[in-house]
This record gives structure tokens, sequence and C-alpha cells, in this order.
């Protein structure tokens, strides 16, 4: 996709800017899984959640896809426990 482009030459910092719907999220995805291939670390700093969202992958909608991202306190604030706040979400 991107002409040219070695994950290699990724030794510094780097910034994505530009408008509204312009790519910036879907060249960030692309940047990101090329520097991770070639095991260069990489700090995200993402204010609207774009990039995090997609960690969240729930291939089969089961309670234990879910389960690793249950707050035990917020479990604990609703009256229940982990593994039944992640059955419950699976449900919706």
């Amino acid at each position: 996709l991107l002409d040219g482009f070695d994950a290699d030459d990724l030794t510094t910092h780097g910034v994505i800017v530009g408008m509204t719907g312009s790519g910036k999220t879907g060249l960030g995805v692309i940047f990101l899984e090329e520097a991770l291939r070639s095991g260069i670390p990489t700090l995200v700093i993402d204010p609207k959640g774009d990039m995090t969202n997609l960690l969240l992958t729930f291939p089969d909608l089961a309670p234990s896809d879910f389960r690793p991202w249950i707050d035990e306190a917020e479990a604990e604030r609703e009256g229940t426990d982990a593994d039944t706040l992640a059955a419950d979400t699976a449900d919706l």
C-alpha cells in the first residue's frame, strides 16, 4: 500500500495530522502493523479511541471474549462479579 515504505526507516518520532475523514486512522493502522511486525516499540496517543477500539475483538461474542475487558470495580458497583458481567455483556 505504501510503495517504497520500509519499516526499518522508523527510527524517530512521528505524527499523523489531517482533517476529519482524511484517512489518518487508516494510515496509522498501516504504520503500526509494520512497526509491530518489525519489532519497533510504539506509543500511540489517540484521544478519540479509534486505535484502541481496534483491540476490542470478540470473535464468538462469548463471555470469555469480554472477560479481559471487564473492570472488577465496575462489576462490584453493579452488585455482581466480573464473570457474570461478562456473560451479561455477551448477551446484549
